[in-house]
């Protein structure tokens, strides 16, 4: 549906199925560069709730980077679940990110997840993912970004 809303688990929205389709392209193409597709893996489950007219999904994702970015040392297991909101035509109108965890502990960006994603376009540098305690995540940005020259 072109006013699909999606929402990231601390809240924030994106409307529109242009900005939906910008955002889960972006999301693919970084993993598509810095993971190696062969070694990794998703397995997800899903579960049609008709009187809810929502289709919930539970994926997990097994990253490894390729080598040059450390390869099955710095591996990453993500694990995530996305409900499908459907109208009355059964078409998606919602897509809500209700909980994304690495390595076990959740993601809580302050400003949402799409907010961290579209900065990464506008920085230079690689994305390093850093954990600041048992529930904090930091995303720092170092060397030149590979992506700029695309």
């Amino acid at each position: 549906h072109d006013d699909i809303e999606v929402i990231d688990p601390s809240g924030v929205k994106l409307h529109g199925l242009g900005n939906y389709e910008k955002a889960f392209s972006f999301i693919h193409a970084v993993i598509n560069f810095f993971y190696c597709k062969e070694e990794s893996g998703l397995t997800f489950r899903l579960h049609y709730d008709a009187e809810r007219r929502n289709i919930r999904v539970s994926w997990n994702a097994f990253l490894v980077p390729r080598t040059i970015y450390g390869g099955v040392r710095n591996k990453l297991h993500v694990d995530g679940i996305s409900v499908y909101e459907l109208n009355r035509e059964g078409i998606v109108m919602r897509h809500k990110l209700e909980r994304i965890l690495v390595n076990n502990v959740p993601v809580k960006e302050p400003k949402g997840v799409f907010v961290a994603l579209s900065q990464m376009i506008e920085t230079d540098g690689v994305p390093v993912l850093g954990v600041e305690g048992p529930k904090n995540f930091r995303l720092e940005f170092r060397g030149q970004n590979p992506l700029s020259a695309l």
